[in-house]
């Protein structure tokens, strides 16, 4: 019997690994503004993505980037992308403000400037947030249509 606890032990441990980890339910997510908040020579565009995220969830979620396209100019848009490190936890069945940084270089901005000084406000928001679950990452894609703040 006292040569046969190590094998309870292991297959007990290896029982363990194997009961699969409940997925986490998508976060909930609702963009309230885009700002372009500054164009320059040298540093490019800086704006922002405000959103508020709610977690249905009974555990925190970790929020850890936001990839956005961005397309200013109706029909004839010009479509900027770009990617955000947002490291954030959405506490369990609550909602929070996230801001996610649009920035973009003198060069990466080019196509987008002139449209945004001749007054082009109506855009087109595709913005993907990327939540940690032990299952791995939790992809959330929101659409939103509206006018630059």
């Amino acid at each position: 019997m006292r040569n046969s606890l190590p094998l309870v032990f292991v297959t007990f441990v290896a029982a363990c690994a194997t009961i699969p980890k409940q997925p986490i339910e998508q976060p909930k997510v609702d963009v309230t503004a885009v700002a372009i908040t500054e164009i320059t020579e040298q540093d490019g565009l800086i704006g922002a993505i405000d959103m508020n995220v709610l977690n249905p969830n009974m555990k925190g979620v970790r929020l850890t980037s936001v990839d956005w396209e961005l397309a200013i100019g109706g029909q004839d848009s010009t479509t900027i992308l770009g990617h955000s490190d947002v490291r954030t936890t959405i506490p369990g069945l609550s909602s929070a403000p996230v801001v996610a940084s649009l920035r973009l270089g003198a060069f990466e901005s080019v196509g987008i400037a002139p449209l945004i000084a001749e007054g082009q406000r109506d855009y087109r928001l595709r913005t993907t947030l990327h939540f940690a679950s032990p299952l791995g990452d939790v992809p959330v894609t929101v659409e939103k249509d509206g006018t630059l703040r």
